[in-house]
């Protein structure tokens, strides 16, 4: 972890990394350093064993099988794999919500016809629409599981039996929520579940596809290289089956096993307890920005939140220069912008915000302090 006076708030952009993941990283540069699967050598088969290790505690996670998981870089790229490898065609269709983030959302433009459906008053993606919105060309529905920019925890069992009902696939991007809630792929029901590991105290550059069974019958894997293959003869090639077929080249197996290592410490503390002490945070949070005149809050944080609160200024001031105080005057770490949902800001009406998320290492006087300094600043923005 970050160490000193800092209050970090910054927790869906990335979260920060406990002393036992960064050892695991570091012991396996240490001891591990040899390239999987592929030589004889003891180094290797270390590193091996490490890695498959950290694909079963990450099964484990999400109530999968190892095989059922595919290490990515990130969800962003869990999900692009999904879009190429459906052979979805122009005039398919894929429905997402109005709250999804930027790489929930271009994928599927790329791929087919996208429909989107709204979210309602309490900041829920609208399930009549969704019903209404399924027609015969309908071959996925992709949604959040809980959004960026709200903290909403989505329905996603309700989503899951809608698609079900009408034969067909469900991907959900479970990036804010891999670390914050319980995940399973059962309870879900979904066909793909997708999520980073920088999310969830663990390294960059790893993520996670995790498929059904279904998902994995259905799924092609379009991108070939070292690795991927049994055979290459001077015109076909032989692809291999399972997870490999997907992980091209030398995988980020340092980032796997500190992704392991994220799992590890976030089951001993207890996914529940994080939920509980996060959303005890964020409620004390909510309940003192809306005491300060100066600022709205212009997203519904839904029934259930992942501790994410989305604040605007009444008035008109740089959100940039806000943040840049709030850093350098009062050593707080917050992000502004449109959080790669700006889809989402238009649909409520909403100007670029300032976006405060938490995770288990905040505490109470963390948001007092926030409060605080959100009470300096108002001075300068009254409505």
């Amino acid at each position: 972890m970050l160490s000193g006076q800092l209050i970090y708030l910054d927790s869906a952009a990335t979260a920060l990394k406990p002393r036992s993941v960064i050892n695991a990283v570091s012991a396996f540069y240490e001891t591990s350093t040899g390239a999987i699967s592929r030589a004889g050598h003891s180094v290797s088969e270390r590193a091996t064993t490490k890695f498959e290790a950290a694909r079963a505690r990450v099964a484990g996670f999400v109530g999968a099988r190892p095989d059922q998981i595919v290490f990515t870089l990130n969800a962003s790229d869990a999900i692009l794999r999904v879009a190429e490898g459906l052979d979805l065609a122009p005039d398919d269709e894929v429905i997402v919500s109005a709250m999804e983030h930027h790489s929930n959302l271009l994928p599927w433009r790329q791929a087919a016809r996208v429909v989107t459906v709204g979210i309602d008053a309490n900041g829920m993606i609208d399930l009549d629409a969704l019903r209404k919105a399924i027609t015969p060309r309908t071959r996925l529905i992709a949604v959040t599981a809980a959004s960026n920019v709200s903290g909403a925890v989505q329905p996603v069992a309700d989503i899951a039996e809608i698609a079900r009902a009408a034969g067909i696939l469900l991907l959900i991007d479970a990036a804010q929520m891999a670390g914050h809630l319980p995940l399973s792929m059962a309870e879900m029901g979904c066909t793909f579940c997708t999520f980073s590991g920088h999310k969830m105290l663990g390294p960059s550059g790893i993520g996670v596809l995790a498929m059904s069974d279904e998902g994995a019958a259905i799924l092609q894997a379009r991108r070939h290289g070292g690795g991927t293959v049994e055979y290459v003869g001077p015109t076909h090639f032989v692809q291999k089956t399972g997870p490999e077929a997907f992980e091209m080249g030398s995988p980020n197996a340092e980032g796997a096993v500190g992704l392991g290592a994220a799992v590890d410490y976030l089951e001993g503390i207890g996914v529940n307890r994080i939920a509980a002490h996060v959303a005890t945070l964020a409620e004390t949070l909510r309940a003192g920005i809306a005491a300060i005149p100066a600022f709205a809050m212009p997203f519904a944080p839904g029934r259930k939140n992942t501790g994410i609160v989305t604040f605007v200024p009444r008035s008109e001031m740089n959100l940039g220069q806000m943040a840049e105080i709030l850093s350098d005057s009062y050593q707080i770490s917050l992000r502004h912008g449109h959080h790669c949902a700006q889809p989402f800001y238009q649909h409520v009406g909403a100007e670029p915000a300032l976006r405060a998320s938490l995770h288990l290492y905040n505490t109470l006087d963390d948001v007092t302090a926030f409060l605080g300094a959100l009470s300096d600043i108002a001075v300068f923005c009254k409505p």
